[in-house]
């Protein structure tokens, strides 16, 4: 019998949910598919959106500088630092 390839995905944590909602709020604010946003990113489909929104898949710095540019917002939104001290 052959593995899959396909790592298996996480079960999200507080901090990665809260993130993925925020990454689906800002990328419905901006008007935009997952596919849309994931080709803004570089992935070739909208899978790994999916998995962000969902808080399974663990955002690499290279990604999140460039979900923050495609969306409008800084690291600070997206990880909800805003206006806290």
């Amino acid at each position: 019998m052959q593995k899959s390839t396909t790592p298996a995905r996480s079960e999200p944590t507080e901090l990665t949910y809260a993130v993925g909602l925020r990454v689906r709020a800002l990328r419905e604010r901006a008007g935009m598919t997952q596919v849309e946003l994931a080709s803004a990113v570089g992935y070739k489909d909208g899978t790994s959106i999916t998995f962000i929104e969902q808080g399974r898949n663990n955002i690499k710095p290279d990604v999140l500088l460039l979900l923050c540019t495609a969306l409008g917002t800084s690291p600070n939104e997206l990880f909800g630092w805003e206006g806290k001290k």
